[in-house]
């Protein structure tokens, strides 16, 4: 794992890795703390995907501190390679929790449901004060402690940052699965679309299966423009499935 760490981390070992990047598990040398550290080869990279990287890093690291965001400690440039030195979460993320909850066929339960919600609302409300769009919230990039008490909102790599006198942005990104309707119809959109795809978390929490499901891009995208998706089980207590709907109406 040489290389693998910025100066002053002690590499432990790789948790993921792509075409361009790496997360690395690192420990200071300093505190011992432990941290996650995304290794990103600028050498791949184009110069507007530099740009865009730098971005990211500038719109994460302004909305931290925040209890409900992952921290970012630092970043470090060594040579044709960026180090992002990230808080680790220990306990993964929310959609391996959904997947085993999924083979267990049992929902986390409901008070657990609602904390996880709240927590976001609280990192999203925090973005959006902040003038970010986060455009990609989803289960895959909310991060756990490893007893799921602490509940982190990250990966702000295509997040927006709205300019003086704009409420609105217009690229079509994100994860197909938890595009508001006004994304997949290309329209115009604002804060309400992170506002959306909470409330897809939230039916996913509740019903363990996502409200719009489909065979192919096309069929989703027009599912999710009507906005029409199936009532949640009977156990769902009403409480929640106000809070879904509401989440879902934005």
């Amino acid at each position: 794992v040489t290389g693998m760490s910025p100066p002053g981390y002690r590499p432990v070992r790789v948790l993921g890795a792509g075409a361009s990047a790496r997360v690395t598990l690192v420990q200071a040398e300093a505190d011992g703390l432990y941290y996650a550290s995304k290794a990103v080869d600028l050498s791949l990279m184009a110069d507007d995907e530099r740009a865009a990287l730098e971005r990211e890093v500038a719109t994460h690291r302004s909305l931290t501190p925040h209890a409900h965001i992952i921290g970012l400690k630092e970043s470090v440039l060594e040579g044709e390679t960026m180090h992002i030195v990230l808080e680790y979460a220990d306990g993964g993320d929310l959609a391996a929790v959904l997947h085993r909850q999924r083979i267990r066929g049992t929902p986390l339960p409901e008070d657990e449901t609602l904390r996880i919600v709240a927590a976001l609302a609280l990192a999203l409300k925090h973005c959006h004060e902040a003038r970010v769009l986060h455009r990609d919230v989803k289960a895959g990039n909310v991060f756990l402690s490893a007893d799921r008490r602490k509940v982190k909102l990250g990966d702000f790599g295509i997040a927006k940052a709205l300019t003086a006198g704009s409420e609105l942005a217009t690229s079509q990104v994100g994860t197909p699965y938890y595009m508001a309707p006004e994304v997949a119809n290309a329209q115009p959109y604002d804060v309400r679309c992170d506002v959306w795809a909470l409330g897809v978390i939230a039916y996913e929490l509740a019903a363990l299966t996502r409200p719009f499901e489909a065979s192919g891009y096309a069929e989703l995208m027009l599912k999710v423009a009507r906005g029409s998706y199936a009532p949640l089980p009977k156990h769902v207590s009403r409480p929640l499935a106000e809070l879904v709907r509401a989440l879902l109406a934005t």
